[in-house]
């Protein structure tokens, strides 16, 4: 049984799906445009459950039907993408991201790449930005909305209408209190896991379920109301997209703002209101019917040319790739998502695309050829040579690389991401070697540069203690927030510590660091009583000088490496010497 078509909902899918793509584009518009995802959330929360409501008051819901709807819709798109992925990842990828990339097919035709991700990514970390699959994690979280709904809906839709909607308000609440109490304290599972996200879909629900039983116009009849609270909706949403960045805590309790939005426009903004006429027109409708393909397609295009292009992937290239993801969306959809999508009309000569089971069977072999493929990847029996040829010299330069883990101290004292410093950080002053090293009192903290000098002190016969995490910045507005909570927790433990009587900061430093401003902040941030604090100079840059830039059939052409020390001359500017000692630190010359 199908539902009335409101054009007004694919016009909020394009409200959806441009700010995604303006935000994943890096070009500075819409630092809020992550909220699309949300706004996706309850729209998909009020069309499905709206279907499940209309069969089950006929009494012709079927889950396989359900499920089928669901594979048509979802899956010829979503592998389609996947195949594509597959040459761009075999030419451009270097070994570890082709690692990552294989584990990530995996995770991906099962539905669950949101646990995958939230394992291993910060999703508004720079990194993410070359991880072509990262997208889908919104994609994991709806498909396993779709296996507990319906089931719910069937084991309660006998009982009291009453009964469903006091469990659905329980579920809601209680993953709405549980969104908002882990978004400081397990911001990565908050943001990609399900049951934190489960509220903002059963918010679509709530409105079918609102305009089901009329209690939408029983309590608001009024026009001028309508009106006014569909122009609400679109001021929340605009004002999430507009105002949100990647330092809002997100998932919390600001994204009321997107699903209240979103809410309110589906409730309220039929083709009655301006709002409702506005979402109709025609543009705003056929980007809402490509949305799908597009939010596929852009991530992907995005995260290859920055691998391809490196530095050079600027405001261009990724303007040209927004533009070129949403012509491919438009092919996909058509010549992809629609024939899928249309079933054997009565009457119709046997089609066997068309048959439930040819659904079904399809999908479990594309499932099982993509997993496959990504396991034999994984295990590198499926790699291009020149993976085969660094993987060969990877091993033979592993023991050297173990014995630098050990003495750095990996996953004790020193992490990579920094993540993960909550779950292991377990650091004594003789971590990672043995028990003979000489205790000092010296505490070491920055990133490997500062891991490294952990190291050299070990080998030397000392053990020092160390917090350090790879890619942590150690002056404080630079900080991510999983480094900051690191470093929060290593000043509090050396504060308490009277055997550490030296702090040791040292840094891959940039020109941001090292401005009046930043110097002033990192002095503010590392001051801590009783403690002597030393900054180390900056190393030099062994990098090659870019020639060429690479274009999408040529690599990148450098010059041969050379050291650079631009920086170290720029840490040990006699002003940033002066300011450090006059608040009674010291600066170590590494040259």
């Amino acid at each position: 049984m199908s539902i009335k078509y409101r054009p007004e909902i694919d016009g909020l899918r394009a409200l959806a799906v441009i700010p995604v793509i303006l935000f994943h584009s890096g070009l500075g518009i819409a630092t809020g445009g992550y909220v699309g995802v949300d706004v996706f959330f309850v729209i998909s929360g009020f069309l499905i459950s709206s279907i499940i409501f209309a069969e089950m008051e006929a009494g012709s819901f079927s889950l396989l039907k359900f499920y089928e709807r669901r594979a048509r819709r979802i899956l010829p798109a979503l592998f389609f993408i996947m195949a594509i992925c597959l040459p761009w990842a075999w030419f451009w990828m270097d070994n570890r991201q082709w690692s990552e990339f294989s584990e990530s097919l995996i995770w991906t035709s099962f539905f669950s790449s949101n646990i995958f991700f939230w394992q291993d990514s910060d999703y508004f970390a720079s990194a993410a930005e070359l991880k072509p699959l990262l997208h889908t994690w919104s994609l994991a979280g709806e498909e396993q909305f779709y296996l507990i709904f319906p089931l719910l809906v069937m084991l309660l839709w006998a009982a009291k209408k009453r009964v469903l909607q006091s469990v659905l308000w329980i579920v809601g609440l209680a993953s709405f209190a549980l969104c908002v109490w882990a978004a400081p304290k397990f911001p990565e599972a908050n943001f990609f896991l399900t049951p934190f996200r489960f509220w903002e879909l059963l918010a679509g629900v709530f409105c079918a379920y609102a305009i089901k039983t009329k209690i939408r116009h029983q309590l608001i009849s009024n026009r001028p109301v309508h009106e006014a609270l569909s122009w609400l909706g679109l001021g929340c949403i605009l004002y999430s997209i507009l105002t949100f960045d990647k330092d809002t805590a997100f998932p919390s309790a600001w994204t009321l703002f997107p699903v209240l939005g979103s809410g309110l426009i589906i409730l309220f903004a039929d083709g009655k209101t301006i709002i409702g006429r506005l979402l109709s027109l025609r543009p705003f409708v056929f980007i809402g019917l490509i949305s799908y393909s597009a939010y596929l397609w852009h991530h992907v295009i995005f995260a290859f040319m920055r691998i391809r292009f490196q530095d050079d992937a600027g405001p261009q290239i990724m303007i040209i790739s927004s533009i070129v993801s949403l012509g491919l969306a438009g092919l996909t959809w058509k010549f992809i998502e629609q024939p899928f999508r249309v079933k054997k009309a009565p009457g119709e000569k046997s089609n066997w695309l068309k048959s439930q089971s040819a659904v079904f069977l399809s999908s479990g072999v594309a499932i099982a050829l993509f997993a496959g493929t990504g396991a034999l990847q994984m295990k590198g029996i499926v790699m291009p040579q020149k993976h085969k040829d660094l993987k060969i010299f990877v091993s033979a330069m592993h023991d050297i690389a173990q014995e630098r883990r050990d003495l750095i101290g990996d996953n004790e004292c020193d992490f990579f991401p920094a993540r993960r410093w909550k779950r292991k950080w377990n650091c004594k002053q003789n971590s990672g070697v043995n028990e003979n090293l000489i205790p000092v009192p010296i505490a070491i903290l920055g990133d490997s540069h500062a891991a490294d000098k952990a190291m050299i002190l070990r080998i030397g016969g000392y053990a020092p203690m160390q917090y350090t995490g790879g890619l942590c910045n150690i002056t404080p507005s630079m900080m991510t927030k999983f480094c900051r909570s690191l470093f929060d927790f290593a000043k509090a433990d050396i504060q308490k510590n009277d055997n550490l009587k030296e702090i040791w900061l040292a840094n891959d430093l940039n020109e941001t660091e090292l401005t009046n401003e930043a110097v002033s902040e990192l002095i503010e941030y590392w001051k801590i009583d009783g403690k002597k604090v030393v900054f180390f100079a900056a190393m030099p840059h062994f990098r090659n000088r870019k020639e060429k830039p690479a274009t999408l059939f040529s690599t990148a052409q450098y010059s041969p490496v050379e050291p650079n020390w631009e920086l170290y001359e720029e840490s040990g500017r006699p002003w940033i010497r002066e300011k450090l000692q006059q608040n009674g630190f010291e600066y170590f010359d590494t040259k």
